[in-house]
């Protein structure tokens, strides 16, 4: 079966072993690409403005060009979640017969509900909702719905289509272990408590810097890490608000976007990782964190909660508000157990979180369509 990925993350490498030819089509900050990724020869290669409405009607039009280009030579289609999802040129797919899975990473809903009752500017509040109704359109073309976790199965969103159900956790490349492992044990590390992700009002970070300082001020020995993009916050404002708040604060260091391979350096000075998000999917620094031996505190959304075992192989935040998050964050990092925590998360992650197994389930999926298309 020949194959076309659109926006495809981690699910490269895994279809590079699936599919008799593979396409990709990959979006970027600045750049959109599509390839052959066997022989990797590219077919496109388009800059992107800035412009937020002028990106959005060059990409589309580019998935439709490339659709037409490569619709003769591919039989299933794999679309990874992304705010606006490409439903017009999905739809043109299914009418040409193509099987469409659609890879979905996390709870739509809950994201456009926070967006919405969070004090996000108007256009985002519009943004949102044409998302979710795009995503609405997208399950009801798909043949199959690829959840990263079971409890996005719990969704009313998703629950309807559930005779389109696969889980599947989430893909890590074949090096992954060489890169995401322990660098510095953890009874050797300073008391470091870590962010590591987006700076966004659904992530959280406001309420771990108000808590940061609370603990600043209690204790002055522990430092705070922020690895993230802060000037490309979103909203916009947020982070330069949160510069400002921590401008005074010499523990609570920004230290600002990092390349991927160096994430796991800041994981391994850490002696706890804090994730507050209001909604998530299965945040993939948790699973990074893990294979470094850094505990993890984070809030029940999303799959957080299966990942962690309900505390058994993390912690889960109870409360939401910046006392409640410091006492919590303190509770967790002085916990006698993280030693040995430390030490059962490498395994764990490595029996949950592995490339054979997802090898296997997605090959079970790929089959299935093969299948239906035979018949």
């Amino acid at each position: 079966m020949n194959i076309l990925l659109i926006n495809p993350y981690e699910l490269k490498d895994i279809m590079l072993h699936l599919a008799s030819e593979l396409y990709v089509i990959e979006k970027g900050e600045n750049e959109l690409t599509s390839f052959e990724a066997k022989n990797k020869k590219k077919i496109l290669t388009l800059k992107l403005p800035k412009n937020r409405v002028l990106r959005f009607l060059i990409v589309y039009a580019a998935y439709f060009y490339l659709y037409l280009k490569l619709a003769n030579k591919i039989h299933i289609v794999i679309v990874a979640q992304e705010p606006l999802e490409p439903a017009v040129i999905l739809l043109l797919m299914k009418l040409s017969g193509k099987k469409i899975i659609d890879r979905i990473g996390g709870s739509r809903a809950h994201l456009t509900y926070f967006t919405l009752h969070s004090r996000t500017p108007i256009k985002y509040k519009i943004a949102a909702l044409l998302s979710l109704a795009s995503l609405k359109f997208t399950l009801l073309l798909v043949d199959v719905i690829a959840l990263n976790t079971k409890s996005l199965f719990s969704d009313n969103l998703y629950r309807r289509h559930s005779q389109k159900i696969s889980i599947i956790p989430n893909c890590p490349s074949q090096t992954f272990y060489h890169i995401f492992k322990v660098l510095k044990e953890y009874e050797e590390r300073e008391y470091v408590i870590g962010y590591v992700g987006a700076f966004t009002l659904a992530k959280g970070v406001a309420s771990l810097i108000r808590a940061a300082k609370i603990i600043s001020q209690k204790n002055p020995n522990i430092k705070f890490l922020l690895v993230g993009d802060w000037r490309h916050s979103q909203p916009p404002f947020l982070g330069y608000i949160i510069k400002e708040m921590i401008k005074n604060e010499r523990n609570i260091m920004l230290i600002g976007p990092v390349a991927h391979h160096e994430v796991a350096k800041y994981l391994n000075e850490m002696k706890l990782l804090v994730l507050p998000s209001y909604t998530e999917g299965v945040p993939k620094v948790i699973l990074e964190a893990m294979a470094c031996g850094t505990p993890t505190l984070a809030t029940p959304v999303g799959g957080i909660p299966e990942v962690l075992a309900n505390g058994k192989y993390g912690y889960i935040i109870k409360g939401r508000s910046s006392e409640a998050l410091a006492e919590e964050i303190l509770r967790a990092l002085f916990n006698k157990r993280n030693e040995l925590l430390s030490r059962e998360i490498r395994k764990y992650v490595r029996r949950i979180y592995n490339f054979a197994e997802c090898l296997r389930l997605w090959l079970k999926v790929i089959k299935r369509l093969q299948t239906k298309n035979e018949t």
